[in-house]
């Protein structure tokens, strides 16, 4: 029971949290997060698929 709960904590958050560490580690020096920011300001399709990519799927 244990294995088949951490393989679907895996399939669930895995993915999740590596988009999620790859995103904060451009936010380590200011000048990193201003460039990112203004990235996703000019290509809003990006910033959806980051959304899309580090949220579930609603309840």
């Amino acid at each position: 029971m244990l294995n088949r709960y951490a393989v679907a904590w895996r399939q669930q958050f895995a993915k999740r949290l590596r988009v999620g560490r790859v995103i904060q580690a451009n936010f380590g020096k200011e000048w990193q997060t201003v460039v990112f920011i203004n990235t996703l300001k000019r290509l809003p399709w990006l910033a959806n698929s980051i959304i899309k990519a580090t949220h579930g799927k609603p309840f």
